[in-house]
């Protein structure tokens, strides 16, 4: 009878040190949980970030396009009033404005490639960190699971104990 009793304290003990067991995976998960959740939350803060950066840059870019234009503009006029200048000079600063159109544009192009690159990056990242949290959220929902299932077995085998020490004193009373 001592033998069984020890055999049930022993079940009982095992049944105990998965429950804890379990219980510090699971805080282990959601502390994971928590912590790729800010990953996110980052994230989000830096892609909407990049985000209000491109509309400034957009806004810029209309700016110069607009000022270039205004430019022109001034400039065609200037020609007109100066009609009376040597031709070679009229061809030298057309030059430079094609250059300058060139510069420019070269500009613009270089800014919303880095622009483009820095925000697929960003959004690369994004996608890497939500893909992470989902998983975790998966993982964590399996160990909840395994702990419920755990935590009523063990009640089960609780009961089940208990019928076993009734039924050993109903025996060791006869």
């Amino acid at each position: 009878i001592n033998a069984a009793l020890c055999q049930l304290d022993d079940v009982e003990q095992d049944y105990i040190t998965k429950l804890k067991s379990s219980e510090s995976e699971m805080k282990a998960k959601t502390s994971i949980i928590s912590a790729v959740g800010k990953q996110l939350c980052d994230t989000t803060d830096e892609l909407n970030f990049f985000k209000d950066e491109n509309v400034k840059a957009t806004i810029l870019i209309d700016s110069l396009t607009h000022d270039l234009e205004t430019t022109k503009e001034a400039r065609l006029e200037a020609e007109q009033e100066v009609a009376r200048v040597k031709i070679n000079l009229k061809k030298l600063k057309e030059k430079e404005v094609a250059k300058k159109n060139k510069a420019v544009e070269q500009e613009q192009v270089e800014m919303r490639k880095a622009f483009n690159d820095q925000f697929g990056e960003a959004n690369k990242k994004y996608n890497a960190l939500e893909n992470k949290f989902r998983s975790t959220k998966d993982d964590f929902r399996r160990v909840k699971s395994d702990f419920e299932n755990s935590s009523k077995s063990l009640k089960n085998k609780d009961v089940e104990v208990a019928k076993l020490k009734a039924a050993l004193a109903g025996l060791e009373a006869k």
